[in-house]
């Protein structure tokens, strides 16, 4: 499954992350792609000048709040990937009650 570019238009996350959870069997994996966290790279301004033109509102997270708030909801992260302030990871939804396994190259 693959949720790219909204996750910062919803205001109930954690809701969201969990429907995806719900949706997936053990094992699944979604990929999530972020352009609105609060990275500090240079290309943040730009985001937020665009996103400003647009009239719903945005909330933003910072890329470590993300990777907690997607572990909470049941899942492993597996990998990241950045460019800038673009940010995407592949996660896997754990069985219940399942460990998480060590992700590859992320750090918790």
């Amino acid at each position: 499954m693959l949720f790219n570019g909204a996750f910062h238009f919803l205001v109930d996350k954690r809701s969201r992350l969990r429907e995806i959870r719900e949706t997936l069997r053990p094992g699944g994996a979604f990929a999530l792609g972020h352009c609105f966290s609060r990275s500090q790279f240079a290309d943040e301004p730009m985001h937020d000048f665009f996103f400003s033109l647009i009239e719903d509102p945005v909330y933003p997270l910072t890329w470590r709040e993300i990777r907690e708030m997607v572990q909470e909801a049941g899942f492993a992260i597996l990998r990241q990937f950045h460019r800038g302030s673009h940010s995407y990871l592949v996660a896997e939804r754990l069985a219940d009650g399942g460990a998480a396994p060590a992700p590859n190259g992320a750090a918790r």
